[in-house]
Formats: structure tokens, C-alpha cells, sequence
């Protein structure tokens, strides 16, 4: 991983930009926390051990390390450190190898996957909501929308779908899922203005509703149609 290299940089075979890191600092500080510091870590036990316990700050935001891979050391790190593991995994697409706990200090931990787009989503569900509770804001509540097209969920797992939504003239929300859906792909954040919540394992034809994340203010859209309560899914 190269941080600090702009976009256009040449990067040596099998490195890729730090995407996490400029991310998610970014988003942190849009729903108005404060970062204490951001550092990147080798794929080193003792290293992982060494970052997590100089750690500061009232709440820790891990990304990536936390699969079953020789290179995946930010459980066993977390587990030497005598850390609490509240849950492991996730029924959520992306975003399945999420860790939540806390440090034996009180710290609560969350472990975002690896993959930019699991970490953007995994980002803008939980580690949101949890700046909401630790802010003392109330949970935002997610909007309703109708789907554009048919679309399919996963079996056992909720699907967050990068989507693109269009208020239309009579105050509907118009959800239309992007492609380019793979946690390793950029391109369909550049274009989304939401996530689409999809049920696990039930085709959802076109017109049917569905809850909506807004990743933009969103003020117009709820005056317009969104509320959750006036509009139950059919």
C-alpha cells in the first residue's frame, strides 16, 4: 500500500494507493468527530500488537487484516492484547468480516473489512452510528425509495448497494442500483448519492420499495417522499 502518491503516480508492480486511509479520516471528520491519528501498518503481528496498543482516542477504526490469510493479524493482535470480541462476521454484503469489541480499557473497537468499497459501506452504517450514539445524536433513519429495476438479494445476507437516487416530480424516490457492485471497485462510488438496503434472499421487482442511505444531505428527499413510516414496503 503507497500512501501520500497521487492519483496519476506510477506505482511499483503490486502496490495499489492507500484508499482507507485518505477515506475514512475524510468521512470521520464529515460527521463530526475528530482523528487522532491515521497509520498505515505492515502485515507484521508485533507491529499490529504495537499500533493497537499506542492507540489513542474514544473510539479505534481498523481496516483490513481481519480474514483467515497467513497476513490477516488484527484478531490475534486484538487477542494478545486481552480484547473483548462482542461479534465477528457480518450477514451484510460487503462488509461480512466486520469485528466489533473493545480494548481492555474500555476502548471500543470496530474492524472494517479490507476492500475499499466494504470499507466505505461497513464506514458509512456503523462507524457512523457509532459516532451518532458517542455525540449523543439521535440514529438517522433511513428513507424509502422505489427500484427503478428488478434486482435480487443474496441468501442470508443484506445487501448495501451503491445506487444513484432521483427525486421525481410527484415526490417519489427513484433508486436505481449501480453497476460495478465488487468490493474492490471504485468507479460506482463516483456516482452514488446512496446506498440501496436490499433483504437477504427475495427478488425485488421494479417499483418495489426499499430503504435508502443517503450518502449526500438529503434534506430535499425527505421533505419530498423518504419517511420510513408513511411509506411501509410493498
Amino acid at each position: 500500500v503507497v500512501r501520500g502518491a497521487g492519483p496519476d503516480a506510477e506505482l511499483p508492480p503490486g502496490a495499489v494507493h492507500d484508499v482507507n486511509g485518505v477515506v475514512v479520516p475524510a468521512l470521520v471528520r464529515s460527521w463530526g468527530a475528530d482523528v487522532a491519528a491515521t497509520v498505515a501498518v505492515p502485515d507484521d503481528r508485533a507491529a499490529t500488537i504495537d499500533a493497537i496498543r499506542a492507540a489513542q482516542g474514544d473510539l479505534l477504526v481498523v481496516c483490513g487484516g481481519l480474514s483467515m490469510g497467513p497476513h490477516d493479524h488484527v484478531r490475534p493482535a486484538l487477542e494478545a492484547l486481552g480484547a473483548r470480541q462482542d461479534l465477528f462476521r457480518i450477514a451484510l454484503q460487503p462488509g461480512k468480516p466486520t469485528w466489533l469489541g473493545a480494548l481492555p480499557s474500555g476502548t471500543p473497537v470496530l474492524g472494517l473489512p479490507g476492500n475499499p468499497a466494504s470499507v466505505f459501506v461497513t464506514a458509512t452504517l456503523l462507524v457512523r452510528a457509532a459516532l451518532d450514539a458517542a455525540l449523543g445524536r439521535p440514529p438517522a433513519e433511513p428513507l424509502r425509495g422505489r427500484l427503478t429495476a428488478p434486482t435480487v438479494g443474496l441468501p442470508g445476507r443484506t445487501a448495501a448497494r451503491r445506487a444513484c437516487v432521483r427525486v421525481y416530480p410527484e415526490g417519489t424516490l427513484a433508486v436505481s442500483i449501480l453497476d460495478g457492485q465488487a468490493s474492490h471497485l471504485l468507479g460506482s462510488l463516483g456516482q452514488a448519492n446512496a446506498l440501496a438496503i436490499v433483504p437477504p434472499g427475495e427478488e425485488q421487482r421494479a417499483g418495489a420499495v426499499v430503504d435508502v442511505v443517503p450518502l449526500e444531505p438529503a434534506d430535499g428527499w425527505a421533505h419530498a417522499w423518504g419517511s420510513v413510516h408513511d411509506h411501509p414496503r410493498t
